[in-house]
């Protein structure tokens, strides 16, 4: 202890280190060794609330007991009994979805014929009136439009000698 005293700023004061441990200085080892398994034995435990399992605690709700009165079933392996009203309804319901999706399509395809129709009647006025412009319209045959190569061949040839007599 003459030691610690020493180093101090004053006499009768410990450093700030030495304020929190206790020294076993000048003590027996089995002196030591007593002191060291008190203080563990005093340390503080974890209250139980912050374990996660404990054996003091019970971790799951009890499981209902079944009625007396009732024998005890298993409803998850069982069929299910399908009701007569359910399927009379499911039924229903899916005949009306058919008829629904039905006049849907003979509505699409009456809309269809109604586009047909129209685009007919376009075609004929649009024939009607070129008919009347027809006598009026320069007459072009075919043996006019057919003109051959030959005939294209010739026509430069010519160009050519006209050409060379202006020299």
């Amino acid at each position: 202890m003459s030691e610690i005293q020493s180093t101090a700023e004053e006499p009768g004061e410990l450093p700030d280190f030495e304020k929190y441990y206790l020294l076993f200085a000048g003590s027996s080892e089995e002196d030591v060794e007593f002191a060291k398994a008190f203080w563990n034995s005093v340390a503080l435990h974890p209250p139980l609330e912050s374990r996660l399992v404990s054996a003091d605690i019970k971790q799951r709700l009890r499981v209902a007991q079944p009625h007396p009165s009732q024998p005890q079933r298993n409803f998850a392996h069982e069929p299910q009994a399908i009701e007569i009203k359910t399927v009379q309804l499911l039924l229903e319901a899916h005949r009306k979805q058919k008829i629904e999706e039905k006049s849907q399509y003979l509505e699409k395809s009456k809309r269809r014929d109604e586009i047909i129709a129209l685009l007919k009647k376009q075609r004929e006025e649009r024939i009607k009136k070129e008919s009347v412009s027809a006598p009026y319209k320069p007459k072009i045959y075919a043996s006019d439009l057919k003109q051959t190569a030959k005939d294209y061949e010739d026509e430069a040839q010519e160009t050519m000698k006209a050409l060379q007599g202006f020299d």
